[in-house]
């Protein structure tokens, strides 16, 4: 499955809750990583990690994050959706580059 249809069926808006992003919100939106962390493996303390944190306290997720894991471009991914809230960019326009960066990536 390609990455950027799994994005677009899980990420709604941005996924922040009580002020900072969450990769699950309460509203039941999930974040550009978010959105590839299959819900059985979820866990309330994956919130807070970076994305590098994510993979070393719960590699068991690793197998279905796009890019294979490469931290560098797994980080892009989330800072597109962490500095576009902040900086008041509309979720559309974070979601088309979030996509611009998943490319044709399988899944």
């Amino acid at each position: 499955m390609k990455a950027k249809d799994i994005l677009l069926s899980k990420c709604k808006d941005y996924s922040f809750s009580e002020g900072i992003c969450r990769y699950r919100s309460t509203g039941g939106c999930a974040c550009f990583i978010g959105a590839f962390i299959p819900n059985d493996l979820y866990q309330p303390d994956m919130e807070g990690c970076t994305v590098g944190g994510l993979m070393r306290n719960f590699p068991n997720v690793i197998p279905f994050l796009p890019f294979g894991g490469e931290t560098f471009r797994l980080q892009r991914l989330q800072v597109t959706h962490d500095e576009s809230r902040r900086k008041g960019v509309p979720f559309s326009s974070a979601l088309a580059k979030a996509i611009e960066l998943l490319g044709e990536e399988e899944i």
